[in-house]
């Protein structure tokens, strides 16, 4: 597949560094050293979708220098933007990194993406200071200060930890690391200071050690290591017990509705009434035991129904409001014109793709409660993100009015309701075919795909979005007349597809 490069910028590139136009692409190509500037995997010349990036970007007084110049691959060169490549470059490097790991991601197994193992430190408390000794070789003697809450005392200081001595809490801290939100906070790190810090405690080791135990605030660590932070100023409790940390951490995190301790992992989408109705069923059955489906028959007879489609949106919201999710470049929202004709409505995009993709109904108890629980929503809005920001990089991305007609054409015939619903079943039925879940509705649920499903997976939505029928003109057979007719009445669309090829078997390449 061609690299993107425009008229414009090929002749820009090739005036200001004096390389011929048709050796432009080759010399792009000998610099990259066959990875993505950005992600640092591996570039496809033949099969991936390629892009020149700009180091410092244009709007930043970046120039056409081929010094400025990289190839990236198009998803990354879309999560970039318009910020300089020293900003997300670690940030996508993680997201390969952690789309790698089957199973579920908390701070530990992140970890090996920094290649640290911690280590125990030494620990001296005093009457009013505290000794601390890192295995980095930091040495910091700070005060320690003291509160009393409902007639216990607290000591704590405050102290800048490497990240050689952090270990995670997991007595205490059993929350999975949310990509969108590590990510969002390591964006705010790069302009703006972090005033609150997180909190640890100490728990004795062998031979006289101790170890750092975090149990508040690993995704603000997360992050810290990710824009290049060596250490970050830690609050230490210095006396504190597993039990009362575990209760102070709920306490905490209780208060922050936008990323609750709980692990119902929805439960930030919900509205205020069905909240508090859940922090009342939690308190009754325990963080380990708490399952959608139990709260749904938890709650009285007459609130069920409407607690489904509580879970229901929350689950599309979950998914729609994910900042690593492309595909809304094209969604047109409350607020948000979209100016192509090629647009999405959000409506359509809810109920057409996510309904069809995302399972919304209440999970079932067994297996799925807990952390369990949390992590299969994980791995499902992960999954179907993934599928859905392939679709955008295939159909929709980069398109302007100077794209070539029958890229625009594909994107207008994409985006009709009916269209994208049958795109949508047609990505379910190809998971299912390469997944092969114990249910069908648990296809995105039970686990993620492993690399060489992905690679089947990708080769069938490049498949579907590679069919003539989005791009051949409507007079050139009985078939495609059919889908004509289908695409100007809106109605039919399936059938009309169906007849013209477009099936799963053609989509797995069975035919």
């Amino acid at each position: 597949m061609p690299i993107k490069i425009s008229t414009k910028l090929r002749n820009a590139i090739s005036d200001q560094n004096s390389i011929e136009r048709e050796a432009v692409e080759d010399e792009l190509i000998t610099r990259s050293g066959g990875l993505c500037w950005l992600c640092d995997s591996a570039l496809n010349i033949a099969s991936d979708d390629i892009e020149v990036d700009h180091d410092i970007p244009v709007d930043s007084g970046g120039t056409e220098i081929i010094e400025n110049l990289h190839l990236s691959h198009s998803e990354c060169n879309r999560f970039k933007k318009a910020y300089a490549s020293r900003d997300v470059r670690n940030l996508l490097r993680f997201k390969k990194f952690y789309n790698g790991i089957v199973g579920q991601v908390d701070y530990t197994s992140a970890l090996p993406f920094f290649k640290i193992v911690p280590k125990p430190s030494k620990v001296e408390i005093l009457p009013s200071t505290a000794k601390f000794e890192f295995p980095d070789g930091s040495k910091h003697t700070v005060p320690l200060f003291s509160s009393v809450h409902g007639g216990e005392e607290y000591k704590y200081a405050f102290v800048p930890v490497p990240i050689e001595a952090i270990y995670n809490d997991d007595d205490c801290q059993p929350r999975l690391i949310k990509l969108n939100h590590a990510f969002s906070i390591a964006n705010d790190i790069v302009h703006n200071p972090l005033h609150e810090a997180p909190t640890c405690r100490i728990e004795d080791a062998p031979g006289g050690m101790s170890r750092v135990l975090m149990f508040d605030g690993q995704h603000k660590a997360i992050a810290s290591w990710l824009t290049g932070q060596k250490s970050v100023v830690f609050k230490v409790y210095t006396n504190i017990t597993r039990e009362r940390a575990t209760t102070l951490v709920n306490s905490i995190q209780s208060k922050i509705k936008k990323l609750p301790l709980t692990p119902f992992e929805l439960a930030s989408k919900l509205s205020d009434e069905y909240s508090d109705k859940l922090s009342k069923y939690e308190e009754v059955v325990g963080d380990e035991n708490l399952s959608e489906e139990g709260f749904v028959s938890w709650l009285p007879a007459a609130s069920r129904a409407t607690a489904k489609k509580e879970i229901e949106a929350a689950v599309l919201k979950e998914i729609g409001d994910d900042e690593s999710l492309l595909f809304t470049e094209v969604v047109e929202m409350r607020g948000r014109k979209v100016a192509h004709p090629w647009r999405v409505t959000e409506t359509a995009f809810q109920n057409k793709l996510l309904k069809e993709l995302a399972y919304t109904g209440p999970l079932p108890a067994t297996p799925f409660r807990g952390t369990a629980m949390q992590a299969a929503r994980l791995r499902e809005r992960q999954t179907i993100i993934r599928c859905l920001n392939l679709i955008h990089e295939k159909v929709y991305a980069g398109l302007d009015a100077n794209s070539a007609e029958g890229e625009r054409e594909r994107a207008r015939r994409f985006s009709y309701q009916a269209a994208l619903k049958y795109v949508a079943v047609l990505v379910r039925k190809v998971a299912l075919n390469r997944l092969v879940p114990t249910s069908d509705p648990l296809v995105f649920i039970e686990r993620s795909p492993t690399d060489i499903e992905w690679a089947a997976i990708t080769t069938a939505i490049e498949r579907l979005v590679s069919h003539f029928v989005w791009t051949a003109e409507f007079e050139s057979s009985e078939q495609m007349r059919a889908v004509q007719d289908a695409f100007s009445k809106n109605q039919n669309i399936e059938a009309a597809l169906k007849d013209a090829g477009l099936t799963p078997a053609y989509c797995l390449g069975i035919t």
